[in-house]
């Protein structure tokens, strides 16, 4: 009898105890409706979370709770988590019936990894060509930026960057009917945006170059012909809750170039730098669309050869374009000049842009060895005067030779003569006669 006992005993104790096992062991299931907090709870305290879900439902309608089975890995390395999660992608699984499975899973963002960088590693691993993903701003929230991904061969993707981690939702399966699949769908989004407290996705597209500023303080760009390299800082007020574009805003805090004026001269650096201290805020006003200011940078103009310093004094430059600079022999002198494209930061239908009239000029003063601010005008005069002295001819007058005779052999009419007199007055003066072995210009024909 007590044998008896004992072995029922022993046999109700291994029923409950591989019940017990049985359930430790199998995927979890929880209601759908509270799989979204769920999942927040679960994957909070772990950088590197990867679930498969599997939705478990008789879809009475698409209010019906249902249920969801859940299996979690955890990792503790980036290396590791995503060799898992490469390993998933390559299954080639077949699913059958009415069923929806979801991947969800969590990747700590790592020191170093810019927005910009994440962006490009997206899109080279997920874009395609009719599901592309991209990037924006979910409203006025400017700390968090998403990145996302719509229906492709039967499989939805949404992926979201915030607060430091990337998170990341896929559905694949068959539904039988349009209906079902459709409430999967709702569904399917109902859990990514509950669960990464995201109520709207509509708000400002991201640019790569947005993207850049949203975790940058500054940029450096180098540029080759002429060798130049420009250092740009985000010019943002720390209190303005402005539109999210524009609090982007970057601006030129030093332009460095290194360039011959011609083609025997040493190198020179001309180096800008913002005049006056960026101030931490104060922007509100001076960034909203529809301003036209000065801003006033230091020019220093020196001899990398020697050292010697040119010059040293105030310009104006655009305050949002760093290339703004171009080179040219302006005045036809052999020397290289600058045009400065923009002077002012302008935008909006309210700048007073006809104050500005457009690019301003500076030419390089050899005897002095400085850049001076000229007019267009003068710069006109100045080029037709040295194209004129750069096209006039030596002659040197031979026996028998008359001004009447040297003007009907250059210009075809010996009535000319008068511009050759005029343009040799002083060497004609010293001369009685027009001697042989004298050498003469002979002005350009205009």
């Amino acid at each position: 009898m007590y044998k008896r006992i004992i072995s029922i005993c022993i046999a109700a104790g291994m029923l409950i105890f591989s019940v017990l096992i049985g359930k430790a062991m199998a995927p979890e299931r929880h209601p759908v409706n509270s799989l979204a907090q769920y999942l927040d709870e679960k994957s909070s305290g772990e950088p590197y979370a990867y679930a498969q879900i599997r939705m478990v439902s008789p879809y009475v309608s698409p209010y019906a709770e249902g249920t969801a089975e859940i299996s979690w890995e955890f990792f503790k390395t980036a290396e590791a988590f995503e060799e898992y999660l490469l390993a998933k992608e390559e299954e080639d699984t077949v699913f059958e019936g009415s069923f929806m499975e979801f991947v969800y899973y969590r990747y700590q963002l790592e020191e170093g990894i810019h927005a910009l960088d994440l962006y490009h590693s997206l899109k080279e691993r997920y874009d395609e060509e009719d599901s592309s993903i991209y990037a924006s701003v979910a409203g006025k929230r400017t700390s968090a930026y998403y990145f996302k991904q719509w229906p492709s061969d039967g499989i939805d993707k949404i992926i979201v960057v915030k607060e430091g981690a990337l998170y990341g939702m896929e559905c694949k399966g068959t539904i039988d009917s349009e209906f079902y699949k459709e409430f999967a769908h709702k569904l399917f989004s109902r859990i990514a945006l509950r669960t990464l407290e995201a109520v709207d996705f509509s708000g400002w597209g991201l640019s790569e170059e947005t993207l850049y500023w949203v975790d940058h303080e500054e940029r450096e760009i180098q540029l080759e012909n002429p060798e130049r390299t420009f250092l740009e800082v985000r010019g943002i007020d720390a209190n303005w809750n402005g539109q999210a574009l524009m609090e982007n805003f970057a601006m030129l805090k030093e332009a460095d170039y290194k360039i011959r004026l011609c083609e025997d001269a040493p190198f020179f650096q001309i180096h800008f730098s913002f005049a006056e201290e960026i101030p931490k805020t104060g922007y509100r006003d001076y960034l909203f669309n529809g301003f036209c200011a000065d801003e006033k940078y230091e020019m220093t103009v020196k001899n990398l050869e020697t050292g010697e310093l040119y010059q040293q004094s105030n310009v104006f430059l655009s305050i949002e374009l760093p290339d703004m600079i171009s080179f040219v022999d302006l005045d036809a002198d052999g020397y290289l000049d600058m045009q400065v494209e923009r002077p002012v930061h302008s935008s909006g239908e309210r700048a007073v842009i006809e104050e500005y009239k457009g690019p301003y000029y500076m030419l390089w003063n050899q005897e002095e060895k400085i850049f001076e601010v000229k007019r267009d005008t003068e710069i006109f005069w100045r080029r037709f005067q040295n194209e004129r002295e750069k096209n006039k001819t030596e002659y040197v007058v031979q026996p028998g030779d008359t001004l009447w005779g040297i003007a009907k052999k250059f210009y075809g009419l010996g009535s000319w003569y008068e511009r050759i007199e005029e343009e040799n007055h002083e060497v004609l003066s010293k001369e009685k006669y027009l001697m042989p072995g004298v050498r003469i210009r002979i002005p350009y024909r205009d």
